[in-house]
């Protein structure tokens, strides 16, 4: 789901919580976009975590570099939402990581028409430096935990 392109605020529940419906009916995951912005604010999500704790939510760009601070925050309170690096800065990765766990991070993949797409992969395998299996998890493993495909 990406509310800054298609036009709604993710507090707008009438318009995103049917597919969390069916996303908790059928146990599959959601990708929102979760950027510093006033349609996705990272804040928004803790709500949402809320009332589909049973849906994994993988916020995309947790937060960007303006609020990245509380993307972590929120989920390191909802266990059930989990943070992709796409576009963060290499601070931002480690210290997701760091409060949340190297199982709960993702390699962010929204970068490839920006052209910088190595150094994402960089900074996920900086970030993922000195934890157990972190490149594996980070690079693929979470992922495919996550959409059931392990």
């Amino acid at each position: 789901m990406n509310p800054l392109r298609h036009g709604y605020m993710l507090c707008e529940h009438a318009v995103f919580y049917p597919l969390l419906e069916v996303c908790q009916k059928y146990g599959a995951p959601v990708w929102c976009y979760g950027a510093a912005e006033v349609f996705t604010s990272p804040i928004f999500f803790d709500q949402i975590a809320a009332d589909f704790p049973q849906v994994n939510i993988i916020m995309g760009r947790m937060g960007l570099q303006y609020d990245n601070a509380s993307a972590v925050a929120i989920a390191k309170r909802r266990t059930n939402i989990y943070l992709e690096t796409s576009s963060s800065m290499d601070f931002n990765a480690h210290r997701a990581i760091k409060t949340v766990g190297i199982e709960r991070v993702l390699l962010g993949t929204g970068t490839p028409e920006a052209g910088y797409f190595s150094l994402e992969l960089q900074k996920a395998r900086n970030a993922a430096k000195g934890y157990e299996n972190g490149e594996a998890k980070i690079l693929g493993e979470n992922a495919a935990r996550i959409f059931h495909i392990q």
